[in-house]
């Protein structure tokens, strides 16, 4: 799932007309908002009901930052090529609505839509995530080939950590370096080694 978060001064939108014939029946088909968090939405293959709760927990953080009054879920199929097929798309929106107990509105599913939108532009006013559950560490194709070879246990690994970390010593050309600090001052480069949410394994690295 994508999430693209705009905490919108006014937000309105009107049904036009039916874009696929699995369309959801609209609940509501017009809807004029002030100070909210639209939170477009596109839903994607393997979503499910872990995913649903990791967005629910994202979209109540951003929420709580921002002090928006409610939450528009606008389906928006062009954050991704990953789609879910209709009737599971609908099913995970639904869920979603029902699982963020503050005031929230949702635009129907598979429609045309006029919508007008003004965004407050402070820092936190546009923001996006990949809500993607913890487990699932996306593997590039390269990394395939990088496993025949030893990789990422192997000698040839730690002289790819350690090239990456020549490169960035070059880049920024820090006093000295130290590892595992998160306090250091300024000019000083920290290497430290952490597992990211929803991270990449870069090939023959990580």
């Amino acid at each position: 799932m994508i999430i693209l978060f705009i905490h919108a001064s006014n937000f309105e939108f009107n049904v036009k007309e039916r874009a696929i014939e699995s369309a959801e029946e609209p609940k509501i088909s017009s809807l004029k908002v002030e100070n909210t968090l639209v939170c477009f939405t596109t839903v994607e293959k393997g979503d499910d009901s872990e995913i649903v709760k990791l967005a629910v927990k994202n979209i109540l953080d951003v929420l709580e930052k921002v002090k928006a009054e409610s939450v528009v879920i606008y389906p928006y199929a062009h954050l991704s090529s990953n789609l879910a097929e209709p009737k599971v798309a609908i099913k995970i929106l639904e869920e979603l609505e029902s699982s963020l107990n503050v005031k929230t509105f949702r635009a129907p599913f598979g429609w045309y839509k006029a919508f007008s939108i003004s965004c407050y532009g402070h820092p936190l006013s546009e923001l996006s995530r990949r809500i993607r559950k913890v487990e699932e560490v996306e593997k590039s194709e390269e990394l395939k080939y990088c496993e025949k070879f030893g990789f990422p246990n192997s000698a040839e690994a730690t002289f790819m950590k350690r090239a990456m970390i020549g490169y960035l010593r070059n880049t920024f050309k820090p006093i000295y370096e130290v590892e595992n600090e998160e306090d250091v001052e300024e000019g000083v480069m920290s290497v430290i080694y952490k597992y990211v949410e929803g991270g990449r394994v870069l090939p023959c690295i990580n």
